[in-house]
């Protein structure tokens, strides 16, 4: 039989792989063997080596192998070519702006929020924060800041007060009713990340991803 190249389907491994060489352990895929010899994933082309005697028939009569091995049809650590590199950044933002969409329609819906007035609500603790420290935690101008505190401060949401011991400073509190719906929105801005991303995507594939992340950003990101 002829191996025939699959460009709609890829099959990861259930179990994290491990590399030896140019060999991967892919620890028992079920693959049908009339579909899947070669696989592409990545932009590798890879062939797979069923294990001897493996092969069985499912109950809807298709046949299947547990594939033992997996060997990378191209050069094992070959580096990425620019274009790929540009592809897989682009996804990422690509990604990145439907979650933010997704969140920013229902914080508008739910409570009246954009993003911009969210991320300044969740950096304000509940012992408040100082004005110069919110600034360096959102990403906004100062002037931009500023302005949209005001709005805030009208809402009844937050207040600002002297800073102790220093005339020119400034925080900000949260009120009552800004503990409130810091609260829901929080919970609400949880959901939309699950719904529109994180509940797409395995255990593994996250454990992975927060795995990089903390590789780029230099050190653990905060959960």
């Amino acid at each position: 039989m002829r191996p025939e190249q699959s460009a709609s389907r890829v099959v990861r491994p259930s179990t994290r792989s491990s590399r030896a060489g140019g060999l991967f352990d892919a620890r028992a895929w079920k693959i049908p063997v009339d579909r899947l010899v070669f696989l592409t994933t990545g932009g590798a082309r890879l062939r797979t080596r069923p294990a001897a005697g493996a092969v069985g028939v499912s109950a809807d009569g298709c046949r299947f192998t547990e594939v033992r091995w997996v060997i990378v049809g191209r050069v094992a650590g070959a580096k990425a070519s620019r274009r790929h590199k540009v592809a897989v950044w682009r996804s990422m933002m690509e990604v990145h702006a439907a979650v933010l969409k997704e969140i920013e329609a229902d914080l508008a819906n739910k409570h009246g929020l954009s993003l911009n007035e969210f991320d300044a609500l969740i950096n304000v603790p509940a012992a408040g924060i100082g004005f110069r420290e919110l600034t360096d935690r959102v990403i906004l101008s100062q002037s931009a800041l500023s302005r949209l505190v005001d709005r805030l401060e009208v809402r009844g949401l937050v207040v600002r007060i002297g800073a102790e011991g220093d005339s020119r400073a400034v925080d900000v509190d949260l009120t009552e009713e800004g503990k409130k719906l810091v609260r829901n929105a929080a919970r609400t801005n949880a959901a939309a990340v699950e719904r529109a991303f994180a509940d797409r995507l395995s255990g593994e594939e996250l454990e992975y991803l927060y795995e990089v992340f903390s590789r780029l950003l230099g050190g653990p990101v905060e959960v």
